[in-house]
């Protein structure tokens, strides 16, 4: 399988089909037992860990916020990124207004866990945490799970603005049926590719 650079590709199929192995696959976290996977026509298995892993942004199922203030939480990810670059990727995932109607901006203070803030707001916040890293592949794996239907369906909206910044890779058992792909790949049973409209 090949995606193109800043296309969109959804990797889905039920429990235990394979889909976390590929994205530690992709990471570095496992090696391929067979098969190779290029990045830019670089075998990943010639790269170090760190140039592996600064390739990619990810947006997990749990989005991981420490107690702090919305700032510091955005930065972990890119702690030399200035205010311009902060405020750019929180435009780019939707979430800019909202910090700036918190109580102190980015300044304000959010509890462990990101207490304060709903499950949309910090899967906003780890998509502006991931684009800080400018990296060339955006993975979001199972990033809707734990959202309900109305906010995976908005958060999919974001996503879609999102197109061509960076290669997008969506891996989940069930697409929100906002989200515009470029290409569907079918995991566990037989492989299908299909191009969306």
């Amino acid at each position: 399988m090949i995606i193109p650079p800043g296309k969109t590709v959804a990797l889905m199929g039920p429990s235990g089909c394979g889909k976390s192995t590929l994205s530690k696959l992709l990471l570095g976290f496992l090696m391929p037992a067979e098969g190779i996977i290029k990045i830019d026509g670089v075998d990943t298995r010639f790269l170090s860990a760190n140039e592996l892993r600064n390739s990619f942004g990810v947006v997990p199922q749990e989005t991981i916020l420490f107690s702090g203030t919305v700032y510091d939480n955005l930065i972990a990810a890119a702690p030399h990124a200035s205010f311009e670059d902060v405020e750019t990727v929180c435009r780019m995932a939707e979430i800019h207004d909202h910090i700036q109607s918190l109580s102190q901006g980015y300044q304000t203070e959010i509890g462990e866990k990101g207490a304060g803030l709903s499950g949309g707001q910090k899967q906003r916040i780890a998509i502006a945490r991931a684009l800080l890293k400018r990296p060339k592949i955006l993975i979001f794996d199972e990033a809707t799970s734990n959202l309900d239907p109305i906010t995976a369906e908005a958060f999919a909206k974001t996503i879609n603005q999102l197109k061509g910044q960076a290669t997008m890779i969506f891996i989940t058992h069930q697409l929100p049926k906002a989200l515009q792909v470029d290409g569907l790949v079918q995991l566990g049973g037989q492989t299908a590719e299909a191009v969306a409209a």
